[in-house]
């Protein structure tokens, strides 16, 4: 699912070569230190290979977004290129968003491919939103962008004078991530 996606995404893209697409991205790091020794924290875990280091957090993270759009479609592609040391010694790609948005008509879009989805309006409110969590970035003091974890998904809205209407559709479960 994410191969045919990120080929439709690069088609799409190379497709409005005309259309002047939009390029961006960051790259920031990571690091923390203790500063005093946690007793509590000594030999813990110690049974299971895990150490305890000096430093809790040790982090470069590079994101980079493309987006272009062609009249009736939005073509969205994020990735995070992550080197955490503390994690893992090996750099990951980890895929955020690769989506087709269509707008078929005044009263209905849909979008397909990886993204992040939410329902509401609250950010940190989740008594009815279901999509999964990243706790592990809500705790590490990431961003608010990457508390939510991407899903592949199907979603498609409905406006109408009365109400909108969004109805999502994700074929496989993707669970939280939890510390």
């Amino acid at each position: 699912m994410r191969k045919l996606i990120l080929a439709l995404a690069i088609g799409a893209a190379a497709a409005t070569a005309q259309a002047e697409p939009l390029l961006g991205g960051f790259v920031e790091g990571a690091w923390a230190v203790r500063t005093q020794q946690n007793p509590a924290l000594d030999g813990a875990g110690s049974e299971l290979g895990f150490i305890e280091r000096a430093y809790p957090r040790d982090e470069l993270r590079g994101q980079l977004t493309l987006q272009d759009g062609m009249g009736d479609a939005d073509v969205f592609l994020r990735f995070d290129l992550v080197s955490d040391a503390r994690a893992s010694e090996r750099t990951q790609l980890d895929l955020r968003e690769a989506y087709v948005k269509l707008y078929l008509t005044d009263w209905l879009d849909i979008k397909a491919g990886r993204q992040v989805a939410t329902w509401g309006t609250g950010d940190l409110v989740f008594i009815n939103d279901m999509f999964p969590k990243d706790y592990r970035s809500f705790f590490i003091g990431r961003d608010d962008e990457y508390l939510k974890a991407p899903s592949d998904a199907v979603r498609a809205s409905f406006f109408t004078r009365l109400f909108n209407l969004d109805v999502a559709y994700t074929p496989r479960f993707d669970p939280d991530r939890y510390i």
